[in-house]
């Protein structure tokens, strides 16, 4: 049986702080969401945020103390110390101190965190970033959580569940691939996903499968609810407002919708 993101949090929060509890599930939720709206900064930002929770909160299930202050390169060092005494055996550290300390590091140094002249978030550096994250996630449940070993990866897997994969693309063609948005919902979906957030008018009715005049009826919807507006080459943009609308209603509400049953 499934199991919600809030019975999720509450049972963390009977093992580890309730505040880091919440965080993670939270932080986990808004990579996701960032990344699949094409937002790879903010999604790389959202995994960092992830490591210093999840590291805190394996720290005090290993230690029985809560580091609130420790950055992940200090708790790495601290779950590493074979002088100290644990309460998680040596191997399960050592691999989650791997991939902690990989992914943190990673996300400073690839232009996110801090300004790089090499590196821009990208793509595929939030690709990393997510699926490093995802097993982090996966694997604290697997050590910490008082479920038997079929239950914990039914949750997991619901977990993944909430991904919504938005756009598919095929020879450049985008195509959303969800049934559940209208019309306006899928022109801001696509260009958020676009480069440069811009489309053109042909581009946009040649990706959604809808009627013309449904489409023409939401681009005007969308321009007089200044979500987009028409660049002077006559290109369509999404504004600041799509781009919420897209972050805080259109992918929560997909996500929420795929994880019911």
């Amino acid at each position: 049986m499934k199991i919600t993101l809030e019975k999720l949090t509450q049972d963390l929060a009977a093992i580890v702080d309730p505040t880091l509890a919440k965080q993670i599930v939270t932080s986990y939720i808004e990579m996701i969401h960032r990344y699949h709206a094409s937002d790879w900064k903010p999604s790389e930002l959202d995994g960092g945020q992830f490591c210093e929770v999840i590291g805190r909160a394996l720290y005090q299930v290993d230690s029985g103390t809560i580091p609130h202050r420790l950055l992940p390169g200090d708790i790495v060092n601290e779950l590493r110390n074979r002088s100290i005494s644990h309460n998680l055996s040596y191997e399960d550290r050592h691999h989650f101190c791997q991939v902690l300390q990989t992914t943190y590091k990673f996300r400073n140094n690839r232009g996110v965190a801090h300004i790089s002249s090499t590196y821009n978030a990208n793509h595929l550096d939030a690709m990393l970033v997510v699926a490093n994250v995802k097993w982090m996630f996966a694997e604290f449940l697997l050590l910490v959580w008082s479920r038997d070993r079929s239950e914990v990866g039914a949750t997991i897997e619901s977990i993944i569940q909430l991904e919504h994969p938005l756009i598919y693309e095929v020879d450049g063609q985008p195509i959303v691939l969800s049934t559940q948005l209208n019309a306006a919902e899928e022109i801001l979906v696509l260009l958020q996903h676009a480069l440069n957030g811009s489309m053109t008018r042909s581009e946009i009715k040649q990706a959604i499968r809808k009627d013309q005049s449904t489409i023409s009826k939401a681009i005007n919807r969308l321009d007089d609810e200044r979500k987009i507006y028409f660049s002077t080459a006559g290109d369509i943009r999404i504004t600041p407002l799509g781009k919420k609308q897209v972050h805080e209603v259109i992918i929560p509400n997909l996500n929420s919708n795929n994880g019911k049953g």
